[in-house]
């Protein structure tokens, strides 16, 4: 019995500078326990005190270094619903505003072609009907929104304009530099 109390009376010594009541309880519980087991079980140590040692040894960390594996993809995939240019981008294309300018027929003809029609249609275009077809097939195809009133009123007002934005249009779209995406993924991997 000597040595219950003794464990008792340490431990409420050395818990009573917190003057917690609750920790003195606890200490006073893991003693009586601490006596019980030593008694049941009078060769082993008790569970409190293997759970201490356990948690003090040092534990040896294996260190993961992760490898990365890092994938660029870049896509051609256009962007519906926009042009690629404007209609008073001429600036943007020099060769097309040149060839608009001086050899206007010729960029008409081009412009057919490029859109896989016959390329002497355009010269057939009596009051707009060539022009408009071609500009709703070129909307459709690429899925640009737009109305065959809007491009009649474009056509009537800024005619030149109209077939060099169809013609940029065309070569941007058939060589895929309009709306380039680049996804970069990468995946880390535990080895």
């Amino acid at each position: 019995m000597f040595r219950k109390s003794q464990g008792v009376q340490s431990a409420a010594v050395n818990c009573s500078f917190l003057g917690n009541r609750n920790l003195k309880f606890w200490v006073n519980l893991c003693s009586e326990l601490t006596f019980l087991s030593q008694l049941t079980h009078p060769g082993r140590k008790n569970d409190l005190e293997e759970a201490m040692a356990v948690y003090q040894q040092p534990i040896a960390v294996q260190a993961v270094i992760p490898s990365q594996v890092m994938t660029v993809t870049t896509t051609h995939a256009h962007m519906p619903g926009t042009w690629s240019t404007g209609l008073c981008d001429c600036c943007s294309d020099m060769s097309t505003c040149c060839c608009g300018l001086w050899c206007f027929p010729c960029m008409q003809c081009h412009t057919a072609s490029l859109n896989n029609w016959c390329c002497c249609m355009p010269l057939l275009d009596a009051c707009c009907v060539v022009s408009c077809l071609l500009r709703s097939s070129i909307r459709e195809r690429h899925a640009i929104p737009g109305s065959c009133c809007d491009d009649c009123c474009k056509l009537l007002w800024c005619y030149v304009c109209v077939w060099c934005q169809m013609n940029r249009e065309l070569k941007i779209r058939g060589s895929g530099r309009a709306n380039t995406a680049t996804v970069v993924t990468s995946q880390v991997m535990r080895g």
